[in-house]
């Protein structure tokens, strides 16, 4: 869906940057790389083998290097995510990067109601992300807070979208809206 020659209305980017989240990742990330770290380092550089039980050089070089790639890749996922929300007159365009690389739309048309509500993250929707209810509430696109629009669409289906600028999202999807 191309919406490059489309005035566009809102735009909201969101990033995952809540510190106590950041914190629990960094401190997961430094415990394993130094656990692992420690015993690559004793049993194959200093050649002692590590742990009541060592595991054999080649599994503990496996080990540390999915350690390694563990530890720069869920850092670098949390600190690259993204959700992106566009509406035009149109529609909403949507993408969570890097799980949905290209911008998808849903067209005005589809729309039978939306509304700001306040929902529970956990509650609902067991966190944040991209993330199924289990209670009927649909899937929702969030980074954090706990206000969103909700849409539901004509198709029966629910889709709650995150935001951070509330007023202005309903502010223009009452406008679109208006002209359907």
């Amino acid at each position: 869906m191309d919406f490059i020659n489309e005035q566009k209305l809102f735009t909201e980017k969101q990033l995952i940057r809540q510190p106590w989240l950041i914190g629990i990742v960094l401190f997961t990330c430094i415990i394993i790389l130094a656990v692992f770290g420690f015993g690559f380092y004793e049993q194959i550089i200093v050649g002692v083998p590590f742990g009541t039980n060592p595991m054999s050089n080649n599994k503990i070089i496996i080990s540390f290097i999915f350690a390694l790639i563990f530890s720069i890749g869920l850092p670098l996922l949390l600190f690259t995510s993204n959700l992106q929300t566009i509406i035009t007159n149109r529609g909403i365009y949507y993408k969570y990067f890097p799980f949905i690389n290209k911008f998808r739309v849903i067209s005005k048309e589809n729309i039978r109601n939306y509304y700001i509500r306040k929902y529970k993250p956990i509650g609902e929707y067991l966190g944040w992300g991209i993330r199924y209810s289990l209670k009927g509430n649909g899937i929702a696109f969030n980074t954090m807070g706990n206000i969103g629009l909700q849409l539901e669409l004509i198709n029966g289906k629910k889709i709650l979208f995150g935001t951070q600028k509330p007023d202005k999202i309903i502010e223009v999807m009452n406008k679109i809206m208006k002209d359907k």
